[in-house]
C-alpha cells in the first residue's frame, strides 16, 4: 500500500511503500545516486557463497550487485532519496512516524533501526528492483 510522504528539505510530495525483510530472508540495498531500493533474496547470497556466511556484511553484498540503470551503485550504506532534490530520506527522522502510519501494531519503531536497510526498507515512487544480483562467474571447470 502506497502512502504519501513529504521531503523535509524541499517540500516535494511523493509516495512510498514500506518493505519488511520477511523474517530475515531479504536484504535491502539502495542506489547511492538515485535511491532506488533493491530487495534481495538472502538465500541467493548464501548459496553463492556455498553457505559460508549467515550474516553478510555490506562488502559481501555490494560487490555482487548489478549497477543501477541510472549509473549509480547499490550499497547498504545508501538510502532512499527525494525524487526532486535527491536528498536522502532520513530514517532517524521518519522511521517511527511512517511505520506507525503504515504497519499495523507498530506503535514504536523497531529497536535501534536508524537506517532503511534493517527490518524495514522503503521504495520512493515505486522505484525498486528485486534480486539484481550479478550473474555468478562461470565455474572454470564447467
Amino acid at each position: 500500500m502506497s502512502t504519501q510522504g513529504k521531503c523535509e528539505y524541499c517540500g516535494a510530495v511523493f509516495i512510498y511503500d514500506i518493505f519488511h525483510n520477511a523474517l530475515g530472508e531479504s536484504i535491502f540495498a539502495y542506489c547511492g545516486r538515485c535511491g532506488k531500493l533493491a530487495v534481495l533474496d538472502r538465500w541467493r547470497l548464501f548459496e553463492e557463497l556455498n553457505g559460508k556466511i549467515t550474516n553478510p556484511t555490506p562488502a559481501d553484498i555490494d560487490t555482487r550487485l548489478m549497477a543501477c540503470e541510472c549509473g549509480g551503485r547499490f550499497t547498504q550504506n545508501a538510502g532512499p532519496r527525494c525524487p526532486k532534490c535527491k536528498t536522502v530520506v532520513s530514517a532517524e527522522k521518519r522511521v517511527a512516524e511512517w511505520l506507525k502510519q503504515n504497519v499495523p501494531g507498530a506503535s514504536a519503531p523497531p529497536a535501534k533501526q536508524t537506517n532503511w536497510s534493517e527490518l524495514y526498507g522503503i521504495a520512493v515512487n515505486k522505484n525498486f528492483v528485486r534480486d539484481n544480483w550479478r550473474k555468478p562467474a562461470a565455474h572454470p571447470r564447467g
